[in-house]
């Protein structure tokens, strides 16, 4: 947690990976307490039925006592398999899709490769990183990752993928010398409404259907272990003029 806090604040380039980390603090804050509260919720609704269901128990004994009638045969238990529903099988619950397949153009960089399929939450450009690496390892395969500047980024030009602009690189700690996130940058001449929802499908196809819209152009998947994937649109005011680019940003 202290890694992560470090890293907020610095200057306008920051603000993007700040919004990310937040997210990221929020979700390591929340998640050990949201058990804890439905497990409260639960033994509360339990306790409560056990003392509601105590009067009205001795009540119905009482009842029974005094009449000393037999009960009526109408109020026999019904055998298993009776009523009007009996002969219809139990209805299975539906298994989420795991052949969804990322959408393809010729005019785009190919996602399938790029993000590859669900097996894997990291996308197979980075498959060989791991969180928490050093930047001298990250740039045995990266050439030039390791240049990490005062606030842990470094950015690594990409040849030989069509449309594909950059790669980043995210380094915490105190030092930052620990990675954290890496990113995929798209070729700013690429920012159109077609190609973001591109890469939505895509997106889809891999994380999942659910995700969290905070704006038209951001976009949020977060997986069962609480790492996050983030889809947006970022400005790269280091260029003359400001020019904008779709960007995919991965925890690792």
């Amino acid at each position: 947690m202290s890694k992560i806090s470090s890293a907020l604040g610095g200057p306008p380039r920051l603000l993007r990976w700040s919004r990310l980390i937040a997210i990221a603090m929020g979700l390591a804050i929340v998640a050990p307490t949201v058990g804890c509260d439905k497990k409260k919720e639960k033994s509360s609704k339990a306790d409560d039925d056990d003392e509601d269901e105590k009067p009205r128990k001795k009540k119905g004994d009482d009842k029974d006592a005094k009449s000393g009638s037999p009960a009526k045969s109408g109020d026999a238990p019904k055998p298993e398999g009776s009523g009007p529903t009996s002969g219809l099988a139990p209805t299975a619950p539906t298994a989420p899709a795991t052949g969804a397949v990322a959408p393809s153009n010729s005019k785009y960089p190919d996602l399938a490769k790029l993000l590859g399929d669900k097996s894997n939450w990291v996308p197979p450009p980075f498959s060989m990183l791991k969180e928490d690496m050093a930047p001298a390892e990250v740039a045995k395969t990266f050439p030039g990752a390791d240049k990490t500047g005062e606030f842990g980024i470094v950015e690594v030009p990409v040849t030989g993928q069509p449309g594909v602009w950059r790669y980043q690189f995210l380094y915490l700690g105190q030092t930052k010398n620990e990675l954290a996130f890496v990113e995929i940058q798209f070729e700013p001449k690429l920012v159109s409404d077609e190609f973001w929802k591109y890469l939505v499908d895509g997106l889809k196809a891999k994380y999942g259907d659910k995700f969290e819209a905070p704006s038209t152009r951001s976009h949020t998947w977060t997986g069962s272990d609480f790492r996050i994937v983030e889809l947006s649109e970022e400005t790269d005011y280091e260029s003359d003029p400001p020019r904008s680019y779709f960007a995919i940003s991965v925890m690792l």
